[in-house]
């Protein structure tokens, strides 16, 4: 999930890219307010500091409001002030603009939230190819703020869950558990006045079982029949004594009821049954909505805290084992207590997740319960966005492939070689480790790499570790510190040319740019580090050191 910061680093940098892409001189990012009323500057290029979080307009007001009001891109090639949609706003220095061009942002779901606003300076004008320019990023851009705006109010709803559980019990404890359970259980039979409610718990099988009962309900185990809960568990329902009878019927005078889904982080947890001679009125329901949910998240917690007893122990068997300084048959029998047998091959994996992905935590949750589940006899420990795993593997063939499908584009996998014995794991997870350090540097953050494939990169990368610089890799960091300090991109300008083999044409489209763009950054190359790309006789030095130069940051980070 993206966060409110993460939303304000995506605006600064899709609007630096758009106007880099549309030549814009001034360009802004609008987005609308919780009312539907008001569009505020939440991110804009360089001059307009002072604007971000400051200036709004209402809706319908200028170019930008009529945008919002219509959801439709607009774009004045000349004159902008001319044109009677055009608002013209003193503060932002509006009158040195010769064109404006304004796209809305739309969601996933449909939904506005917000507005890019572009201008530029004589003699530049916007035109129609602009806008299939602004387009796409323009839709990415409104994901990035609708799941953001989103993951907040979900965040805001679980504090308030969190706060009724932690009210009715600690479920740290099977005592503190039940206790939380039949105090739930008593509270909706008071607050319904129902003669009786019963609380049924769902394991990860599907399974049910009886989680607290309040009131008589006699035979209350046969309840928990998954034939009779299952098809309850997607909404809230009435029950009727007529056709609900298996359920209603161990409870004596009862006519009515309801059954409520218990479900918290996507998983459904169980039931809240209660039975009486009233239905609930929408109030109670809602409310009692609330207690369920509070059951829920009571159970969600329990369920954690015991796989997370599990993935600990998982956690230390993978850390002694990659630090091979205990015997070995200390080692086999600490492994075969997760279940992993060592007397078979297992595969070392160093795993991290891309931290500009969708949901880097819920990734490696998922991956790792795909790789559990795909590889009988394996064990993986979760570390925040890292993760380490032994798979057990008779060979390394097609493993490559059903990782990176598991892995979904959203981590990076770095692959040791199959290994038998537990003393030799240690070497399978310290070519893993090697293996994904080396992948992310060359192939990026969402590569499976293996440590037999690396060849003679191997050397290169022992040869950043060293602290000896020479002449191309001092010029090439010079470039890097160039664009950390006036934000250009003459670095990476490097890097894409010589990825095309120093192909003009094929390097000007990778970076986006025009070639008469590109020349002027070849310029500035041979200006700031003394290096000439029109040179062919330095490109393969280039090409080494630049290799050397991303493992040494690979390696520091």
């Amino acid at each position: 999930m993206i966060s409110a910061a993460g939303v304000d680093e995506v605006l600064a940098e899709a609007v630096r890219l758009i106007a880099q892409l549309t030549g814009a001189a001034g360009a802004l990012v609008y987005l609308l307010d919780e009312d539907g009323e008001r569009l505020t500057v939440r991110a804009g290029v360089e001059g307009y500091e002072d604007a971000i979080g400051r200036f709004s307009l209402e809706v319908g007001a200028g170019l930008t409001g009529w945008t919002a009001l219509n959801r439709a891109p607009a774009f004045v090639r000349d004159n902008p002030r001319e044109d009677p949609r055009y608002l013209y706003v003193p503060e932002l220095n509006d009158e040195r603009f010769q064109s404006a061009l304004t796209y809305p942002l739309i969601a996933p779901s449909d939904r506005l939230v917000g507005v890019v606003t572009l201008h530029t300076v004589a003699p530049r004008e916007f035109t129609e190819d602009d806008l299939t320019l602004v387009a796409p990023i323009a839709s990415l851009v409104a994901a990035a703020v609708e799941t953001a705006q989103l993951h907040e109010e979900r965040r805001r709803q679980l504090d308030a869950v969190r706060a009724l559980a932690k009210a009715v019990g600690d479920p740290a404890s099977p005592a503190g558990r039940r206790r939380a359970l039949h105090g739930l259980a008593g509270a909706a039979r008071s607050l319904l006045g129902a003669d009786a409610v019963l609380v049924a718990t769902r394991d990860e099988r599907g399974r049910y079982g009886l989680g607290a009962v309040a009131g008589e309900w006699k035979r209350a185990e046969r309840v928990t029949d998954a034939a009779l809960l299952e098809p309850l568990a997607a909404r809230t329902r009435t029950l009727r004594r007529a056709r609900h009878a298996e359920i209603l019927g161990g409870v004596a005078g009862a006519t009515t009821g309801v059954a409520i889904p218990l479900a918290a982080g996507g998983e459904a947890l169980g039931l809240l049954l209660a039975a009486g001679r009233q239905s609930p009125s929408p109030a109670t329901l809602d409310v009692l909505q609330a207690l369920a949910a509070t059951a829920a998240q009571v159970l969600l917690n329990a369920r954690l805290i015991d796989q997370a007893a599990g993935r600990n122990a998982e956690r230390d068997v993978l850390d002694a084992l990659a630090a091979g300084d205990e015997p070995e048959s200390v080692l086999a029998a600490r492994a075969r207590r997760v279940g992993v047998d060592l007397e078979h091959a297992h595969v070392a994996l160093a795993i991290a997740a891309d931290e500009s992905g969708r949901d880097p935590e819920t990734t490696l949750v998922r991956l790792r319960e795909e790789l559990l589940g795909a590889f009988p006899g394996s064990a993986c420990a979760v570390r925040g966005l890292q993760a380490t795993a032994l798979l057990r593997a008779r060979d390394a063939d097609g493993l490559t492939d059903r990782l990176a499908r598991a892995a979904d584009g959203q981590a990076a996998i770095g692959v040791g070689r199959p290994r038998v014995g537990a003393l030799s794991q240690a070497d399978g997870f310290a070519e893993s480790a090697q293996a994904l350090q080396m992948g992310r540097a060359v192939h990026g953050p969402a590569a499976v790499t293996r440590f037999e494939d690396l060849g003679v990169q191997r050397y290169l990368w022992a040869l950043a570790q060293e602290p000896a610089r020479d002449v191309w890799q001092e010029r090439l960091e010079r470039l890097r510190a160039h664009d950390g300090e006036h934000g250009s991109q003459l670095f990476e300008t490097v890097e894409r040319y010589l990825e095309c083999a120093g192909n003009r044409k094929d390097a000007a489209a990778a970076l986006y740019v025009h070639r008469n763009t590109l020349r002027q950054r070849f310029d500035r190359i041979r200006r700031v580090a003394q290096i000439d790309l029109d040179d062919p006789s330095v490109l393969f030095d280039l090409q080494v050191a630049l290799r050397i130069v991303r493992y040494r940051q690979a390696a520091a980070g």
